[in-house]
């Protein structure tokens, strides 16, 4: 039975083939060129053999590596590749089980998805699926979604028929959480973690229980933000006709200019 969720694969024996060619093709020409005179002292011939199941050792390290970390053959032939509209994905299928696969380092993690139901299961776009009873964005199921009616407008915003969803990024853990707060018609996003509508502002932080905070304070007509668009790792400086903020954290004793 296979494991249904975070199965890993820490290395990719198909990066190294060529220790396996190499050494295989050094074996050979070891064997087959090197004839020590049948006048030479025996330990020349004990070299000769020594060095070929040395370069033989080297040939199968791929393999052996393959298998000592995790690697399964079955996995690798069997699964299909999911396409959406001709475009390939991280989603693979096996059976009736559905995993993405996420590359680390020289190898790939098989991230299953949990209890998925495969007669039903679908892409919604290259990066997020569903099927009759979750919505899924890569391997995270995204909470309280409405699988009828979910939709993602943009790479970080999401809708149903009940809320906006925004994702929330964690070095590379990306989820989409549910925002109740916000009206998707009057919905923009201000750099890489404000957000507003006509009179609500908040923070995407995953620092946050719920992943985000509502700026309270915060005029959401003036509110602009200042500095920090071109990159999420510059401080997020923003302002209203009143207040400043940076990081989401409001500033006492600044006022905007």
């Amino acid at each position: 039975m296979l494991p249904r969720i975070g199965v890993e694969q820490p290395y990719d024996i198909m990066q190294d083939m060529y220790f396996f060619i190499l050494a295989l093709i050094g074996a050979c020409a070891v064997f087959f060129l090197w004839r020590p005179k049948t006048s030479a002292r025996p330990y020349i011939r004990v070299i000769k053999y020594f060095v070929i199941a040395a370069l033989l050792l080297i040939a199968f390290i791929p393999f052996i590596l393959y298998f000592l970390l995790g690697g399964n053959p079955v996995l690798d032939i069997q699964s299909e590749r999911l396409d959406f509209k001709g475009t390939e994905t991280r989603y693979y299928q096996y059976k009736d089980q559905v995993y993405v696969s996420e590359q680390i380092g020289r190898g790939t993690r098989r991230n299953y998805l949990p209890d998925v139901d495969f007669n039903s299961f679908e892409l919604g776009s290259p990066v997020w699926a569903k099927d009759k009873n979750r919505v899924y964005y890569g391997d995270s199921v995204i909470r309280n979604a409405d699988p009828e009616t979910f939709i993602l407008i943009e790479p970080q915003i999401g809708r149903d028929v009940n809320a906006v969803y925004i994702m929330v990024k964690n070095w590379g853990d990306d989820r989409f959480i549910r925002v109740p707060e916000l009206d998707i018609e009057f919905l923009e996003q201000l750099g890489e973690f404000y957000y507003k509508d006509i009179d609500t502002v908040i923070y995407e932080s995953d620092q946050e229980p719920e992943g985000y905070k509502v700026l309270l304070e915060a005029h959401a007509p003036t509110f602009e933000l200042v500095s920090g668009a071109g990159s999420r790792y510059d401080p997020q400086v923003a302002r209203d006709r009143d207040r400043v903020w940076i990081d989401g954290e409001l500033q006492t004793g600044i006022t905007p200019e």
